[in-house]
């Protein structure tokens, strides 16, 4: 040590003398309870680290005063203080300088310094070791001193390293890493142990496993309390391993092997940011003036795991750690628990039910994954149990209740788990599809895939299709046949049919339902910001993709913690590469928070974690372990996740194997000597255990052993820790025993000589090898459930025992009596009793049951024995029911003899005795439970007295509802509002039901009782206009006073006088005027019987008119001229007179009244459809009558305002404030009720027509035999009714129609009027479609035959312009389209083609239109039928946008082309015959298309009209052609019409067949191409000299036309001939100038020029120049005005 100057002394002695007071004053800090660190430990030099023995020995110190002392050192000892005049350091071989000791009276500190990594720092610090007297100091220094002989040099050489400031000595502190142990150490080699023998050796070691926990003054506190340690746990210091995963501050994934601290690590980081957060929270209100409450400041953190008993206890362990730091003033729930078993019943005792409003003393969230899946359905709209009737029972007010035995008990024991799946179910199944077959193989594919996996989750019903599945299998590498996947998916689905018929399910389906309703509600609850998932390899894909939903914190918020070489689970196959996958698809790419790519998305997801350092057992042990996973690793990569092999600090004893000398089993002798003449003592201890692989040995070892050893199957031991463990027969009873002689293959590739090396091995299969995966892991979990001593007994010789002697990893023991000897390890009944808790809280009631018995506990033996039974009837409660409730009695009447009356409660519950039960229930004063119990009991009104006194007011009145104690149920609402202790929506709700009970019983007195308990005049309203009692609601709405209302309810009763009262009194005339007239229309269509329309008188009609006309008078002087003509109509005043009912019709219009708007046009359509119509058809044809003065238009007029209205109407259904649906309900005798948004209708008139025959419920009838239907019924009821009136009207109309027209067609009468009523009648036939069809084929037949033929048929200007004028607007144009449409439903002839495409050239459809017809007009032709030829023209409509004058050339050679193949036609097929009028229409088009190319001609005005109907009026484009240019296609064209028309009159029989006006237009073709070609002039001599011919044209046409023409003047002379023949046939010739030229040079005096040029584009002006006559009369007239 250095020397100090004696001038430095003084000072020095003061900052000493400074020092320790400050000490002492912070030491009597902690009599109180402190809130954090106090300032001395800011100050403090060195970091103390406490150990385990420390606090152990601290707590037996005999006084306070002592234990002062001793805190004042270690306090002293932190601030570097040390004494200066007395030896601390021990004299040792390996920690010299290391180890040191400090007196304290009497005993002795132990302590050493040690390096420790913090915050990328190797730092010293203090750890104590223990306090103990002089005499034991040798004990521990020996074996500390063994274990710093592990430690390299360089790290002995720091901790020796010393620093000093001033008189104190400080730590220091290095930047690099230093390795703690020497590279050749067996704890980190694979060498041989120093000694086999289980020796003081061994226990030396154990202290490397020792955990220190830092000074602090939470730890201070506690030592200084004298409490036992069980209320406070303090955060013990951690491995760098650990460190490293705590720190890391991302979404992570751990993987550890048995024993390497992952449940540690998930606490530590989740108790690390609970400080954090506190820390945070007290600096921000020691800043901060703002006041929040802890539920908006808490830091929700949620830890989940499948094992209840982890659960519970790490559950403690935070709520220790927070009692540590927090003070003992946290309140937190008790440290101090049963013996009972820990189940997910002891767990959620306390808890919420769903995640809606959990309170901030919850947090964090502690949860078994099952109570995590129950808080999320009860907080996701329907519970998934609510489809089972069974655990819906005693619910009836549907609230969710995890807590409810009803639900508790069927979860238990509905649920199928791969125990209930094996001895349930697979006996059962169709043994062709289980042979071969492993059930666990089976169970875990359908868990983990079919309904599991990931793609499960996006899967149609929440589970994989055949295809799909194996189509996975082969992705996923499987080592199942395609044929084995056929067969377990057939097994699947069998399953799943006896699942569902046993009303069972399983936890697959729980989730699937969970998903479900999460992507359809979404979760908007209580979000989580971290979540930790321990023992994650015990859940399926599927269910850790439910965490998602419940934490948005993607990038931070989730831990996951797991070993797959421990995924024994039946049910489970888990990789965390599949973890990682899901958390890459379903968490993080769903967030879109992790970047914009994928790849920066997978970048930014962390590896996995390792943890490799095992804290719970020795090297010798994870060795053993090490070498079953890299067989793991070897045979099934894809089966496990790779991990550096575990290292231990811990040497040990190399496990045993066993090997009896004269082939006895290992238990006979250690019964004959261990147990010889000891038949009452237990030698085999409390920590020692016998693992075997199934039930079927542990029977056969217990038999042997009976109660002197503990006996577990591999599955059982799962998460315990024994000190020692013997495996029993593992290989000798393996399924696959000879498939592990493929290890010695494997031994071949680590060069390791087998005596099999020459034998032959077999091919094994896929399953099995599979299986085998399975049985290494069950070898895993054995071999670590040991923390010292492990040995190794099997009755066959395996190749596995071979593998492990030849690398030496296991010693060879024969089994003699010494060794035998050694093996004994005797325990307390403590220990037994301590070892039993562990077994209860498992749920292992067997072994629980021995340790007790040897603890000499015979309660909790008892206890055992009832839990036992208990579970072997839920076991047998299937397979065999009676046995299963006998087994439930008996444990029953156990729990009850010692006093477990919970127990034996539920028990009773079970068996259905639930009065019993409740009456045990009630003396435990576990109300709710007895209350439960009554209820289903069917003592109801005791069970709402118990309900009552435990304030469950929703259970209390559900019992009430349930026993229709009414009555009672009314009494309790009474008195709980009196005591004004609670009021909520369910008091309304029983309240609703009690009314709507009496009503049903016709007991309406106490029907309004309860009304009249509703807590608003709204809730009172509205059950009585539902329920249609508008009779009572009259009565309260009267007594209120409500004159408003009062009147609704009565107009909508039908009460018109009492409404109107009301209404009057209100002053709202108005009102009450209409409210009268709209009852007199109901009356008048609907009363004393009538069946609607006509309008009739009935008794009191003209009182309540009169009624109306006084209210009226009220209004206004306007309004009562209205009501007066109103009332006239209704009351059915000269009502037949058509022009009364025309003005009454323009007066309703005028002012708006639809309603008698539509009534009057229905009466006016009455009146003409019984009038005569034929007379102004007459007066028409003969003496010119105006068309606008035709009767039949009037009826036409009024049936589409009547039809458009009744369209409305239809249309408007449903559309609230529409005037029409006022009519429809006026009309109708119907008044809306309304109550919220909920609309019904009361119908005045239940025997009206309209409503018989509709889907009516009679349920909507009540007692006073009023119906009320509800809005889908009347609207559907109403459309039906008016779209029948509208066919009934339409069919008068129709009918009348065609009576007019068989009169116009008989006597040959105006073609146009024939023409408007056949497109009236057309549109009419719409409502009728068996007659569309027909009447398109008369109109299509009328429109060829006729109309294109009117200006030759019919020479009187008015009528031709009258058509010309019609052709041109909608209602002509439209039909037409429908009719062509209407042939192509038919199949297609030449003839029907031909006819098509001569309306279509006709009538110039619209481009859309043209295209559509074309398309149905290919696809629909049949045969040879040479479509494409005819229908040319109509593709020249829709060429691509070309020039006009091209398209032009183009349809003169289409028609040509359609022209030559119908002239063919009508000569191939004799069987159909096309008519003339066709071709002739198209010769006469073709003609004048290429007659126009000349610029000026000759034609009749007729093809002039029509020529320029389908120009749309416009001078055509081919003005600019040039004629030399198509001289060639215009003869050609000419030629053609030249030819056929010749052809024609050569067939005189032909010619004579047909119409005269056609044969007329014949003739004048052949004129039009003599005056313009030159051609056919020798025909028109021949043609006259045709008798026949002749003598169907018109005579003063032919004499006129014979007596000028002759053959020499045809080029001159011909020209006046035929324009003088044509002009007394009112068809003059025109002579068209195209191009304003002048031109022709012979200019007939009796034809018309026609200067295109100049009058281009004007229709009117046109029309006026072809009807000189016309247009002389209209100069007449304005010379006559002027």
């Amino acid at each position: 040590m250095r020397q100090v100057s004696t001038s430095k002394k003084g000072v020095i002695h003061e900052d000493l003398a400074r020092v320790l007071a400050q000490v002492e004053a912070e030491l009597d800090k902690f009599k109180d309870l402190p809130d954090g660190d106090t300032i001395l430990f800011e100050k403090a030099k060195w970091k103390i680290l406490l150990s385990e023995n420390f606090r152990t020995s601290f707590k037996k110190l005999d006084s306070s005063e002592m234990k002062k002392l001793v805190l004042n050192l270690l306090l002293r000892l932190s601030f570097g203080l040390r004494p200066r005049k007395r030896k601390i350091d021990i004299v040792c071989e390996n920690s010299k300088q290391i180890l040191k000791h400090f007196r304290v009276r009497d005993v002795y500190v132990l302590c050493s310094i040690d390096i420790v990594k913090d915050s990328g720092l190797c730092n010293q610090v203090l750890k104590i070791w223990d306090i103990m007297p002089l005499v034991d100091v040798p004990v521990l220094v020996k074996r500390l001193d063994a274990i710093y002989a592990l430690h390299s040099e360089e790290y002995l050489s720091r901790c020796k390293e010393k620093s000093f400031e001033g008189f104190l000595e400080v730590p220091k502190s290095w930047d690099c890493d230093v390795a703690h142990y020497k590279s050749t150490t067996n704890a980190e080699t694979g060498g041989h142990h120093r000694g086999d023998a289980f020796s003081e050796n061994y226990s030396s070691d154990s202290l490397m496993l020792m955990k220190f926990y830092s000074l602090s003054s939470g730890i201070i506190w506690h030592l200084l309390s004298g409490c036992d340690g069980q209320e406070v746990d303090f955060p013990f210091e951690l491995s760098d391993q650990e460190k490293e995963i705590v720190q890391f501050g991302k979404s992570s994934f751990v993987l550890g092997r048995s024993g390497s601290g992952k449940t540690t690590v998930l606490v530590m980081k989740l108790f690390q940011r609970e400080q954090l957060h506190h820390i945070a929270l007290r600096g921000y209100h020691e800043q901060s003036d703002a006041v929040e409450t802890d539920e908006q400041n808490v830091l929700k953190q949620l830890f989940v795991t499948v094992n209840p008993r982890l659960c519970h206890f790490v559950k403690q362990n935070i709520s220790r750690l927070k009692r540590s730091t927090c003070g003992w003033n946290l309140s937190a729930e008790s440290c101090e628990f049963d013996l009972e078993e820990i189940d997910e019943t002891f767990l959620s005792s306390d808890f919420p039910d769903s995640f809606v409003d959990i309170p901030s003393s919850f947090f964090p969230l502690v949860l078994t994954f099952k109570k995590f899946l129950l808080m999320l359905d009860c907080t996701m709209g329907v519970s998934f149990f609510d489809r089972f009737p069974e655990a819906r029972a005693c619910q009836p007010e549907k609230r969710k209740n995890s807590k409810s035995l009803t639900l508790q008990t069927f979860i238990r024991t509905r649920e199928v788990n791969y125990e209930k799946f094996s001895s349930s179910y697979w006996p059962y199944m169709n043994v062709k599809l289980t042979k071969r077959v492993e059930p666990f193989l089976c169970f875990t594919e359908i868990t983990s895939h079919i309904k599991g996996g990931l793609l499960a989750l996006e899967a149609a019903g929440g589970h994989l299709s055949r295809e799909d599945y194996l189509s996975h299998s082969e992705r996923r590498l499987s080592y199942l046949t395609e044929q084995e996947r056929c067969r377990i998916y057939d097994i699947y689905l069998e399953y799943e049919k006896s699942k569902v018929k046993n009303g069972e399910f399983d936890l697959a389906d729980f989730v699937s339902d969970i998903h479900v309703r999460l992507r359809v509600e979404g979760y908007n609850f209580a979000e989580m910001d971290f979540v930790y998932i321990d023992e994650i390899q015990d859940l399926t894909m599927k269910q850790i993709a439910v965490f998602k939903h419940v934490c948005r914190n993607y990038e931070e918020g989730f831990l996951f913690a797991g070993d797959t070489a421990q995924a024994i689970s039946k049910g489970v196959e888990f990789r965390f590469k599949d973890i990682r996958s899901l958390f890459y698809k379903t968490f993080a790419m769903d967030s879109g928070r992790f970047g914009s790519t994928s790849t920066n998305t997978k970048r930014e997801i962390s590896d996995v974690l390792h943890l490799s350092q095992n804290f719970r057992t020795h090297a010798g042990v994870l060795r053993l372990a090490q070498s079953v996973i890299d067989l793991i690793y070897h045979f099934f990569p894809n089966s496990i996740d790779e991990l550096n092999p575990e290292t231990s600090h811990v040497n040990g004893v190399r496990p045993v194997l066993l090997k009896s000398v004269d082939n006895r089993s290992v238990f006979k002798s250690m019964s004959e000597v261990l147990f010889a003449g000891q038949k009452k003592s237990v030698e085999f201890g409390a920590e020692q255990v016998v693992l075997v692989r199934n039930e079927e040995v542990k029977n056969d070892v217990l038999g042997q052993v009976g109660c002197c050893a503990l006996v577990l199957t591999i599955l059982e031991c799962k998460g315990l820790e024994f000190e020692d463990v013997l495996l029993y027969n593992f290989f000798g009873s393996s399924p696959v025993v000879d498939q592990w002689e493929l290890l010695h293959g494997y031994m071949r590739t680590l060069n390791i000589s087998s005596p099999h090396d020459e034998c032959h091995f077999r091919h094994f299969s896929d399953e099995k090898l599979k299986l085998l995966c399975h049985e290494l892991k069950l070898l895993y979990v054995a071999i670590t459930r040991t923390r010292q001593r492990f040995w190794i007994f099997d009755e066959s010789w395996s190749p596995m025992l071979e593998l492990w002697k030849c690398k030496g990893i296991v010693q060879l023991q024969h089994l003699d009596n010494e060794f035998l000897a050694s093996m004994r390890v005797p325990s307390t009944p403590e220990a037994w009793k301590k070892r039993g808790r562990k077994f209860l809280h498992v749920q292992n009631y067997e072994m629980a049951r021995i340790c007790f018995k040897n603890a000499a506990e015979p309660y909790w033996e008892t206890y055992c024995q009832a839990s036992e039974l208990r579970a072997k009837a839920d076991r047998l409660r299937i397979l065999n029911p009676q046995i299963s409730q006998h087994h439930l009695f008996e444990a029953a009447e156990l729990f009850d003899s010692i006093g477990k009356d919970e127990s034996a409660a539920q028990c009773y519950f079970e068996l259905e005795e639930y009065k019993k039960a409740g009456e045990i229930f009630l003396a435990s004063s576990k109300l709710e439970e007895a209350g439960e119990c009554f209820h289903l009991a069917r003592s109801y009104e005791k069970a709402a007295a118990v309900y009552s006194k435990c304030n469950s007011y929703g259970k209390c009145l559900s019992a009430c509802l349930d026993g229709r104690l009414f009555e009672t149920g009314y009494d309790y609402i009474q008195r709980w509002r009196k005591d004004k202790t609670f009021d909520s929506v369910e008091f309304e709700r029983f309240l609703e039901k009690g009314a709507v009970h009496f009503r049903r019983v016709e007991d309406y007195e106490t029907m309004m009782m309860f009304v009249g308990a509703f807590t608003s005049n709204d809730l009172m309203r509205t059950f009585l206009v539902v329920r249609n009692e508008l009779d009572c609601l009259l009565d309260l709405e009267e007594e209120w006073g409500n004159h408003p209302e009062a009147a609704n309810i009565a107009g909508q009763l039908g009460l018109v006088t009492v409404s109107a009262d009301h209404l009057k009194s209100l002053g709202k005339y108005l009102e009450a005027c209409h409210a009268v007239l709209r009852h007199v229309l109901g009356e008048s269509l609907w009363g004393d019987g009538n069946n609607g329309w006509p309008i009739k008188d009935f008794k009191g009609k003209k009182q309540l008119l009169g009624q109306a006309k006084t209210c009226a008078e009220h209004v206004s002087e306007a309004y009562v001229g209205f009501v007066r003509e109103e009332a006239a109509f209704l009351s059915c005043e000269n009502s037949n007179s058509l022009s009364l009912l025309r003005n009454r019709f323009e007066f309703f219009q005028g002012h708006g009244s639809l309603r008698n708007e539509i009534l009057c046009a229905r009466k006016i359509i009455d009146v003409l459809s019984h009038d005569v119509l034929v007379a102004d058809i007459v007066n028409y044809t003969r003496y010119g009558r105006p068309w606008q003065m035709l009767s039949f238009r009037d009826l036409v007029f009024y049936w589409k305002s009547w039809k458009g209205s009744m369209g409305q109407i239809i249309s408007h259904c449903k559309k609230d404030g529409s005037s029409y649906n006022e009519f429809c309900l006026d009309y109708l005798g119907v008044r809306e009720l309304l109550s919220g948004s909920l609309s019904r209708y009361h119908v005045l008139y239940p025997d009206a027509p309209w409503l018989s025959g509709s889907v009516i419920s009679r349920s909507f009838q009540n007692q006073k035999k009023r119906v009320i239907i509800d809005s889908r019924t009347f609207w559907r009821a109403a459309k039906a009714y008016w779209s029948s009136e509208i066919r009934v009207v339409g069919s008068e109309v129709l009918q009348r129609l065609e009576t007019v027209y068989e009169y116009c067609v008989q006597n040959r009468l105006s073609i146009y009027c024939r023409s408007m009523l056949l497109v009236h009648m057309l549109d009419l036939s719409s409502l009728f479609p068996p007659k569309l069809t027909d009447m398109a084929r008369r109109f299509a037949e009328h429109y060829i035959e006729n109309v294109l033929n009117i200006h030759f048929l019919e020479w009187h200007d008015s009528w031709r312009n009258d058509m010309i004028n019609t052709r041109g607007v909608e209602e002509f144009r439209v039909p037409l389209e429908e009719i062509m449409h209407l042939y192509l439903e038919n199949s297609l002839t030449t003839c029907r083609i031909a006819e098509v495409t001569t309306i279509a050239l006709s009538t110039k459809l619209s481009r859309p239109n043209l295209e559509m017809l074309l398309i149905n007009l290919k696809e629909k032709a049949v045969g040879s039928l040479h479509v494409d030829q005819i229908v040319g023209p109509l593709e020249v409509g829709i060429m691509p946008e070309v020039d006009e004058i091209v398209a032009e050339q183009c349809m003169v050679w289409k028609l040509q082309q359609t022209v030559l193949r119908m002239y063919y036609n009508m000569f191939e097929n004799a069987e159909e015959t096309l008519s003339p009028s066709c071709l002739v229409y198209l010769l006469d088009r073709l003609l004048m298309m290429t007659l126009a190319w000349n610029g000026c001609f000759y034609a009749p005005r007729s093809s002039v009209v029509e020529w320029l109907m389908y120009n749309r009026w416009k001078n055509p484009s081919s003005t600019s052609i040039i004629a030399e240019e198509t001289q060639p296609t215009v003869d050609a064209a000419t030629g053609l019409v030249s030819c056929i028309v010749k052809d024609l009159f050569n067939n005189e029989v032909l010619v004579l067949e047909c119409h005269p006006a056609v044969v007329l237009r014949l003739v004048v073709l052949v004129g039009m191409l003599s005056i313009n070609t030159g051609k056919s002039c020798d025909l028109v001599p021949r043609i006259l000299g045709k008798i026949g011919i002749t003598s169907m044209l018109p005579s003063e046409f032919y004499n006129r036309l014979s007596s000028l023409w002759n053959r020499e003047e045809a080029s001159h002379g011909g020209v006046e001939a035929f324009s003088d023949a044509l002009h007394l046939v009112g068809n003059p010739l025109v002579c068209v100038d195209l191009k304003g030229s002048g031109c022709p040079k012979s200019k007939p005096s009796s034809a018309i020029f026609l200067d295109m040029k100049k009058l281009c584009d004007q229709k009117q002006e046109i029309l006026m120049t072809l009807s000189p006559r016309r247009n002389k009369a209209a100069s007449s007239s304005r010379r006559g005005k002027e």
